[in-house]
């Protein structure tokens, strides 16, 4: 287990024991050997035991043949001399002989070698906290089987009473937040359905929204799953077709690997896999939730339209990017018992009712059901370079941000206020973009921007004696 970390201790200058620190224990077997056997939850909210994980196996085989043929043909000749006896001296006679051979060979050879690596690593068992004194231990107990990220872990209250901790994984509820191992690098041949419909043979589940493909050394996108019917449009939003028996190959998945992502926590007294199937419940003695909501499809931006000119909603931001959009907390009355006018305070505080958030849905992506959870917070207005604008709490209060300096560092934030009731112009940042219908500035007004005066900056504009500037915003809702 070279480079995994055993412990980390903090000490005070010439003091020999620890302050505080944190050491690392990992799965054995033996108390020597690496244990890779793990307890995971599949998507079906199905745990199961006993199971391999942390290894891998490279497996070569190597198979080899080779033949060697000979042929050769010989003939072995042989002369006899014999006396033809005749009246005066006898006359040699010659008789020659030949005999031919053939011969025939063939050697072959086959070899076969199996070569079989194995690399164990270690997991991550307990990690256990000192702090001063205190002693805090935390048991990892249930991994995702399809990510290993660890679901489910164990600690100890004051009582040394067991404490556990449930994430729900964001691939199990949106299937566009999962791995992209499951098309990335796909082939497949197309097949015209008609009105720039394509049929894919046994391509259902394959496919998601946001697939990025190529086709004829040109990209185009998947815009909408049916089964196994797909439509494609190009980088300008406009409808693919002639693709009648083309290759089209996955460069870039629409799953887009943000699996680890929570999205929900639920914390209890009781194991929520004890029976072999998550179940969180009454029951299972919540004592807190909470739940979070992603989207994929977010509404229109109205300024710098000249930076999104594309229809293709890929391309301008406004589809394929999973971001957070209600957080939710579970509100319910608390178990309180009153016995000798004492509370009972190693049990009592527990939910007195619980219904889980995400709910499976035979392996489909997870249903929401959100009776009793109440929204804490909103996104309601996301840029599409990727940071948010606006957003409001429970209350309906609104907080935004405006930024500059080519979208990339906030200039202004304020709190109960919504996006389009704030502005900020500080004519720093002009030659940063070409946008023509900024949020707020005075830049359509052509002022006379100089740097040879300036507050907290370097620029100022300049306003001249008997001359104004003035600039106009009409506050008006985006046509979402």
């Amino acid at each position: 287990m070279h480079g995994k970390q055993k412990a980390q201790w903090v000490y005070a200058e010439d003091q020999e024991e620890a302050i505080s620190g944190v050491e690392y224990f990992y799965k054995t077997q033996n108390s020597s050997q690496l244990s890779n056997r793990l307890t995971v939850i599949d998507k079906k909210g199905i745990a199961h035991t006993d199971t391999r994980g942390g290894i891998e196996i490279d497996m070569v085989n190597d198979e080899r043949e080779s033949r060697q043929y000979a042929f050769g043909v010989a003939i072995s000749t042989n002369i006899d001399i014999s006396l033809v006896p005749i009246p005066i001296a006898p006359f040699p006679l010659p008789l020659p002989s030949g005999w031919p051979s053939i011969t025939r060979e063939t050697t072959r050879f086959r070899s076969l070698s199996n070569t079989k690596i194995v690399r164990r690593y270690g997991i991550l068992e307990r990690t256990v906290a000192y702090d001063l004194g205190s002693r805090v231990s935390t048991d990892n107990l249930a991994w995702d089987a399809e990510t290993g990220e660890v679901l489910l872990t164990r600690t100890q209250n004051d009582f040394e009473d067991p404490i556990y901790s449930f994430t729900y994984p964001a691939h199990w509820s949106y299937d566009g937040m999962g791995p992209s191992y499951k098309n990335i690098g796909l082939k497949v041949q197309l097949s015209s359905a008609g009105s720039g419909v394509y049929t894919i043979q046994n391509g259902k589940g394959k496919f998601v929204p946001g697939d990025e493909v190529n086709i004829d050394n040109i990209r185009y996108w998947i815009s909408d799953v049916n089964n196994n019917q797909i439509t494609l449009i190009d980088e300008n939003g406009t409808a693919y077709f002639g693709g009648h028996n083309k290759i089209m190959e996955v460069i870039r998945s629409g799953r887009r690997n943000q699996s680890s992502v929570p999205v929900g926590t639920v914390t209890s007294l009781q194991n929520p896999i004890a029976t072999g199937v998550l179940k969180l419940d009454k029951t299972t003695e919540v004592l807190n939730a909470g739940a979070v909501e992603f989207k994929s499809e977010w509404d229109d931006f109205c300024e710098c339209e000249n930076l999104l000119a594309s229809a293709n909603p890929y391309v301008n931001g406004t589809k394929g990017n999973y971001r957070a959009q209600r957080s939710y907390l579970f509100l319910t009355e608390r178990e309180q018992s009153d016995k000798n006018r004492n509370t009972n305070i190693r049990k009592d505080g527990v939910f007195k009712e619980y219904n889980s958030f995400w709910t499976p849905n035979n392996g489909n992506d997870w249903l929401v059901n959100d009776a009793q959870w109440t929204f804490t917070s909103e996104v309601t207005l996301f840029s599409p370079f990727g940071f948010e604008l606006e957003n409001r709490d429970a209350l309906d209060r609104y907080s935004a941000a405006d930024y500059r300096y080519k979208n990339s560092l906030p200039t202004a934030v304020a709190s109960n206020a919504e996006y389009k009731e704030i502005g900020f112009d500080n004519f720093e940042d002009y030659d940063c973009s070409n946008c023509p219908d900024d949020h707020f500035s005075f830049k359509e007004s052509n002022p006379d921007i100089v740097e040879t005066e300036s507050h907290s900056g370097r620029r100022s504009i300049k306003v001249g004696a008997g001359s104004t500037v003035s600039v106009e915003k009409v506050i008006k809702p985006c046509n979402n």
